[in-house]
């Protein structure tokens, strides 16, 4: 028998696939169902791939047209349209565009509130992501009551020992850290 080896040294690597471009209208005008799951899964996906990338701008339409069709489709208080919601306020955040993002988070939450129930740990991710917005703008007082409220629902849905429970206490550390700063 012989033996068959491979070199991965000539292979060329792959670069990534570019994301599509979308006009202001990008699938709306398609013969595609509108309010499929097809539709809807891929719109999340496009959205995480723009977030792995980085590109928080490009992310931004992507989302307000994903919205806007979940919106007509599914309804405003839908659980999709929470996600979405949450997706865009990232793209706000991240691009400094605070009061934006802390107005969408406050209409996801809303939505998740009445969809899921209050302590759902999507609850407590928005919760979280509130908090950050927060404290990136220096309103100390207001992160900590939504990382102390988002840690209360971790604990109880997810139990102590969980990742995300770590993750959350450290975020709410450094909030100390940078909080203790402004006091020296």
């Amino acid at each position: 028998m012989e033996s068959t080896s491979f070199s991965v040294q000539n292979e060329t690597p792959r670069t990534p696939h570019p994301l599509p471009h979308f006009g202001v209208r990008g699938f709306a005008d398609s013969k595609a169902p509108l309010s499929s799951d097809y539709l809807s899964d891929s719109f999340h996906n496009l959205i995480g791939r723009y977030r792995v990338r980085g590109q928080y701008a490009e992310m931004e339409p992507l989302c307000q047209l994903a919205l806007e069709i979940q919106e007509k489709t599914l309804g405003p208080e839908h659980f999709e349209v929470a996600l979405t919601l949450n997706d865009l306020a990232e793209a706000y955040h991240l691009q400094g565009k605070y009061a934006k993002a802390e107005l969408l988070y406050n209409r996801a939450l809303v939505i998740l509130k009445n969809t899921l129930g209050n302590e759902h740990p999507r609850v407590s991710t928005t919760l979280g992501n509130l908090a950050r917005v927060f404290a990136v703008q220096g309103h100390y007082t207001q992160a900590e009551q939504f990382y102390l409220c988002s840690l209360a629902i971790q604990k109880k849905t997810l139990g102590p020992d969980h990742p995300d429970v770590a993750l959350n206490l450290k975020h709410l550390a450094d909030l100390y850290h940078r909080w203790s700063l402004t006091t020296l």
